[in-house]
């Protein structure tokens, strides 16, 4: 503490000044200035402090009595017992003395430690006093500034109307000449229009008295080619009524010389069917007779056959009994006795 130069203190640090006063128990809030005499102060105290005798802890003095009473209790046998009791209010006296000085200084300390809490709170509240004008400064410089922006963007407003309204009665102006213009114009065009109408029109009657009269002779140069038409058309038609008769009369007979040729063949063919019909029944009856003759001569051969057979076996069979009846019979003589 004694190596710190009270003219030093400048060139140190924020940060050092204020471990310097933190390890001294003050206050660290405040500016450099602040910081600087704060610690003059507390090594100028300090500096006093050194030069006073030191003052013991009072925890400190209560071990020395004890210790004292002890060796007064150890040495009770060697000196007066009265001696030893003022020697001891001696002590205390002099340790309530110590006390007192100990209180003084521990108040003298809060009192500074107030003080500077006081200038503190001074600070902090010119501080605030001031953050607070400057930002009501800030809000009256922002509602002027939104004054005079709104009072500009009503002059913008009022003369942008104005602009629009003149444009609009420009535009306006502008198009009513144009709609009279216009109407001059469909005047002419309607003027122009109707005398170009009357004109085509006076066009048309001539063009169409002229188609007329071409129609009209077209008309007659027709009828006359009809009549001209119908009379080749009736000359043609009973030419080919005559041509179409003698080759109907020419047909008919063809068709009547053919349906009798038709008819002959037909007939000679119906007879010539009707001969080899009736030659295939004859020829199918005798061969159906020759078929039933044969056969009838076949079954009478098989029954002639079947007969013979059955009285061949009716014989043998015949024949088979008179054995046995005859050997039964030469069997039984056999037997009889002698």
């Amino acid at each position: 503490m004694a190596d710190l130069n009270p003219k030093s203190l400048n060139k140190l640090r924020v940060v050092d000044l204020r471990g310097l006063l933190s390890s001294r128990g003050l206050s660290t809030s405040g500016l450099k200035a602040e910081l600087i005499k704060r610690l003059r102060e507390a090594i100028r105290n300090s500096e006093e402090d050194d030069a006073e005798i030191p003052m013991q802890n009072p925890g400190e003095l209560m071990d020395v009595d004890e210790e004292n009473v002890e060796d007064d209790n150890q040495s009770t046998d060697e000196g007066d017992p009265l001696e030893d009791i003022q020697e001891a209010e001696q002590d205390d006296k002099s340790g309530e003395e110590d006390m007192i000085k100990a209180d003084e200084e521990a108040k003298r300390r809060a009192d500074e430690e107030a003080r500077v809490k006081a200038e503190e709170d001074a600070r902090l509240r010119a501080e605030e006093e001031a953050r607070v004008k400057a930002e009501e400064d800030a809000r009256l410089r922002a509602e002027e500034e939104a004054r005079i922006k709104a009072e500009e963007e009503a002059r913008l407003r009022a003369e942008q109307e104005a602009r629009v309204k003149a444009e609009e009665e420009a535009r306006l102006r502008a198009e009513e000449e144009a709609r009279v213009k216009a109407e001059e114009d469909a005047r002419l065009r309607a003027e122009e229009e109707a005398r170009a109408k009357a004109e085509e029109e006076a066009r048309l009657r001539v063009e169409e008295a002229r188609v007329k009269a071409e129609e009209e002779a077209r008309l007659r140069a027709e009828e006359e080619a009809r009549v001209r038409a119908e009379e080749a058309r009736q000359r043609a038609e009973e030419e080919a009524r005559v041509k179409a008769e003698e080759e109907a009369r020419v047909k008919a007979e063809e068709e009547a010389r053919l349906r009798a040729e038709e008819e002959a063949r037909v007939k000679s063919e119906e007879e010539a069917r009707l001969i080899a019909e009736e030659e295939a029944r004859v020829k199918a009856e005798e061969e159906a007779r020759h078929r039933a003759e044969e056969e009838a001569r076949a079954k009478a051969v098989e029954e002639a056959r079947r007969r013979a057979q059955v009285e061949a076996r009716a014989k043998a069979v015949e024949e088979a009994r008179l054995r046995a009846e005859a050997e039964a019979r030469a069997k039984r003589q056999r037997k009889k006795p002698g």
